[in-house]
């Protein structure tokens, strides 16, 4: 029976990811297209 190889992927600065933030999203209708065009 025969091993089976497993491809890995490799590149340079795969050590050096940077991790993900994390962020809130808040409405703000000031900023809002469909707030002032949609408001009737």
């Amino acid at each position: 029976m025969t091993k089976k190889q497993k491809l890995e992927l490799t590149w340079i600065g795969k050590e050096h990811r940077p991790k993900p933030e994390l962020r809130i999203l808040l409405p703000d209708d000031s900023k809002s297209y469909h707030a002032k065009h949609h408001a009737t």
